[in-house]
C-alpha cells in the first residue's frame, strides 16, 4: 500500500501523564512519579493574562499584527469548507478509459499523459475529502457518520491505488509512452510506482478494511474510556483531580485506569496483530515491521535501528535519568512548568516571534489564523490526538489539537506549526510522491528547539525552566521513539504473543530505557499510544528526526543564523527527498549513526549542566 503524502503526517496523543512533552508525541508515564501529582496542584499565572472571547467552543483569535501578505491561492475559510461524499466510481471509469487508450496506442504521448494528469487530480480530490472526513471524525468520535465516511474512503483509495499502479506500470512499459512518461515524471516517480506494486495487492483489500475498522474501534475507546472502581467511573481528568487531596488513591486509580484500558485496547491489538501478520505474509515480507519500514520510505534498516537503540541506551539513558531527577524530582519548585498561558496571549507572542525568525513561517501562520485552519477547543468528544493534515483541494493545511492553557499546549502548537509551514509551501504532492516521516518530524521538532531562543518573549519568567524542559523532552523523544520501535519490532517478530507477555516485555524495555525507575511503569502503558494502533512502526521517526533536530539546535548555539538556514532548507525541500541524504547534504551528521548519538550526548550534557 503506497504512502500518500497528503494524508495526515502526525496522528499523535498528548496523554494526561506525569511528564508531558510538547507537541504530538505520546508520553504515557505511570503514576508513581511525583511529577504527575503536580498536575493537580493549583498554580499561579506568571504570564500576562488577556481576556479571551469565545464563539462556540473555539477561542476567537485576534488578527495578526502588521500587514498580511497576499497569497497566490484563493483563500477559503475552514468554516466554508463542506464535506461532500465523492463519487469514487468516476475515477475508476477514467482509469479504465485511459487503459483502453494506452492499449490502442493511437493517441499522441502528450495527450495520453494529460489524461493521466487528470486522473491524478481526481485522486488528489478524493484524498482531500478523506483528510477532511478524518478531521470531522476527529472532532467527535462518538458520531458514526464521518468515521464511516473516512473508513469508506480509506478502503476506496486502497482499491484505486491498485488501479493507478497498474495503469502507471503499463505506461512505463509501453514502447510508445515509456520515454515520455519518464521525462514528465522522473525516475523517482517510476521507482515509487514499482514500490507501490510491492506494497499493495488485491489479496489484502479485505484485510486492510478489517484493519481500519479495528483502528476506528480503538479511536473511540481511547477517547471515551473511563475506569470502573467501586461502582463509579473515573476519567483521567477525574483521577488527576484526586492527586492533591489523596495521592495514594490517585496512584491506585491511575494504575487501575491503565490496567483496564490495557485489557480492552489489548483485545483490539491482538486482532490487529493477526490481520497485519496476514498482510505481511501475503506480500512476502518476513514480518509486518519490514513491510511498514519499506512503506514509510525509510533509507535505513531495522538492523541499523537496532544498533542505534544500543547506543541510545548506553549514552542517552543515563543522561536522561539524571536530568529528570535534577529537574523534576529534587526541585523544591513543585509548580515548575505548570503555568497557564491564554491562547490569544500565546498566539500573539508566537506570531511576533516568527516574524523575527522567518517571514516565511510567519506568513503561513498568519494564513492559518485568518482562515480558521486550526481547532484548539477542549472536548471529551474530540480524538485524543494532535495532528496536521493537508486539504489539497484548497491547498490548505489544518491543525487539530486541544489547547488546555498550559505551556505544553503552546509547545504543541509550535510543533504543529512546523508541519503546517512545510505543507503550506509544498509544491508537489499527491499520489506516489513520497516524503519520509523522518524528515517531516524535523519540520516540527527542530522548530520547537529553535524556538527556545525566543522563550523569554514566549514564556516570560518561565523561560529558563522551559528551555531545560525542552532539551529533556528532546531526549525523551529519542528514548521513547527507540523503545516503542523495539517493542513493536519484537511483537511483530512474535505475533502469537499473549497480552500478558507483551505487558511483561514492555515493562522490561521500560526498565532498560530508564522509564520504569523514574515513573513506575507497570507494562500496561503502551495501550494508550495510538501510533501502535493507527500508524504501526511510526514511532522511530520521532527518535531519528529528533537526533537531526538536536544537531540543528547544537549548531544554533554557535551560529543561530546558520542553523536557521539549515532548518528552512530542510523545511522547503524538494519532493521525494531522502532522510539521510538530505540531512548530510545540509552539513548534519548521519542521524542513524551510533557515533552521532555519542557526540550529541556530550553537547546536551554540557547544556543541561550549564557548562
Amino acid at each position: 500500500m503506497k504512502k500518500r503524502l497528503i494524508k495526515i503526517v502526525a496522528i499523535l496523543l498528548v496523554a494526561l501523564c506525569a511528564m508531558q512533552t510538547a507537541g504530538c508525541m505520546c508520553v504515557p508515564v505511570a503514576a508513581l512519579s511525583a511529577i504527575a501529582a503536580a498536575e493537580a496542584v493549583a498554580h499561579k499565572d506568571d504570564l500576562d493574562a488577556v481576556l479571551i472571547t469565545e464563539s462556540g467552543n473555539d477561542v476567537v483569535l485576534p488578527m495578526p499584527s502588521g500587514n498580511v501578505p497576499e497569497t497566490e491561492e484563493e483563500e477559503v475559510l475552514f468554516s466554508d469548507i463542506k464535506y461532500e461524499k465523492p463519487d469514487t466510481a468516476k475515477i475508476s471509469d477514467a482509469i479504465r478509459q485511459l487503459d483502453a487508450v494506452i492499449d490502442a496506442g493511437e493517441s499522441a504521448p502528450d495527450s495520453v499523459l494529460d489524461q493521466y494528469d487528470a486522473v491524478l487530480e481526481m485522486y488528489n480530490h478524493l484524498d482531500s475529502e478523506e483528510s477532511l472526513a478524518y478531521v470531522l471524525y476527529a472532532m467527535d468520535v462518538t458520531e458514526d457518520y464521518y468515521s464511516d465516511e473516512y473508513d469508506f474512503l480509506v478502503e476506496e483509495l486502497n482499491r484505486i491505488d491498485l488501479e493507478l499502479t497498474d495503469v502507471s506500470i503499463k505506461l512505463f512499459e509501453s514502447d510508445k509512452y515509456a520515454e515520455p512518461m519518464l521525462d514528465r515524471y522522473g525516475p523517482v516517480f517510476k521507482e515509487n510506482v514499482y514500490l507501490g506494486e510491492k506494497l499493495n495487492s488485491p489479496e489484502i483489500q479485505e484485510d486492510l478494511s478489517a484493519e481500519q475498522k479495528l483502528v476506528s474501534e480503538y479511536d473511540t475507546l481511547l477517547t471515551t474510556f473511563a475506569a470502573e472502581d467501586g461502582g463509579k467511573t473515573y476519567t483521567m481528568d477525574d483521577i488527576i483531580g484526586i492527586a492533591s487531596t489523596d495521592y495514594k488513591e490517585y496512584v491506585r486509580l491511575f494504575t487501575q485506569y491503565y490496567s483496564q484500558l490495557n485489557q480492552k485496547a489489548g483485545a483490539i491489538y491482538l486482532k490487529l496483530l493477526k490481520i497485519r501478520n496476514t498482510i505481511a505474509k501475503k506480500l512476502h515480507y518476513d514480518t509486518f515491521a519490514d513491510y511498514r519500514y519499506e512503506g514509510y520510505g525509510r533509507d535505513y534498516t531495522r538492523e541499523d535501528i537496532q544498533e542505534l537503540q544500543k547506543a541510545v541506551k548506553e549514552h542517552l539513558v543515563p543522561l536522561y535519568k539524571s536530568a529528570v531527577i535534577r529537574q523534576y524530582l529534587t526541585s523544591p519548585d513543585t509548580e515548575k512548568g505548570l503555568d497557564n498561558i491564554p491562547l490569544s496571549t500565546f498566539m500573539n507572542r508566537f506570531e511576533g516571534v516568527l516574524g523575527d525568525f522567518s517571514e516565511k513561517i510567519q506568513s503561513s501562520f498568519r494564513y492559518m489564523l485568518r482562515n480558521g485552519l486550526i481547532t484548539t477547543d477542549v472536548s471529551e468528544k474530540k480524538m485524543e490526538t494532535s495532528f496536521t493534515t493537508f486539504l489539497s483541494d484548497y491547498h490548505s493545511p489544518f491543525i487539530f489539537t486541544q489547547y488546555e492553557g498550559k505551556i505544553r499546549s503552546a509547545k504543541t502548537i509550535i510543533h504543529e506549526s512546523g508541519h503546517y509551514a512545510n505543507f503550506y509551501y509544498m509544491q508537489n504532492y499527491g499520489w506516489n510522491i513520497s516524503d519520509p516521516l523522518d524528515i517531516a518530524e524535523i519540520d516540527s521538532q527542530a522548530l520547537e528547539l529553535l524556538m527556545t531562543h525566543y522563550y523569554d518573549r514566549l514564556f516570560g519568567n518561565m523561560a529558563a525552566t522551559e528551555r531545560t524542559d525542552q532539551l529533556i523532552d528532546g531526549l525523551y523523544a529519542i528514548l521513547s521513539g527507540c523503545m516503542e520501535d523495539e517493542f513493536q519490532q519484537r511483537v511483530y517478530e512474535n505475533p502469537d504473543m499473549t497480552l500478558e507477555e507483551m505487558n511483561r516485555m514492555y515493562y522490561e524495555l521500560a526498565d532498560e530505557y530508564g522509564f520504569a525507575e523514574l515513573y513506575g511503569y507497570t507494562g500496561t502503558e503502551w495501550a494508550a499510544i495510538p501510533h501502535s494502533f493507527q500508524s504501526p512502526m511510526y514511532y522511530i521517526s520521532y527518535a531519528v528526526s529528533m537526533i537531526a533536530a538536536m544537531e540543528i539546535w547544537e549548531l544554533s548555539e554557535k551560529d543561530f543564523d546558520a542553523a536557521r538556514d539549515v532548518y528552512l532548507t530542510i523545511l522547503c525541500r524538494p519532493a521525494n527527498s531522502k532522510f539521510r541524504t538530505l540531512t548530510t547534504e545540509n552539513g548534519l551528521k548521519d542521524p542513524v549513526s551510533p557515533a552521532t548519538v555519542k557526540s550529541l550526548a556530550k553537547s546536551v550534557s554540557k547544556a543541561l549542566n550549564g557548562d
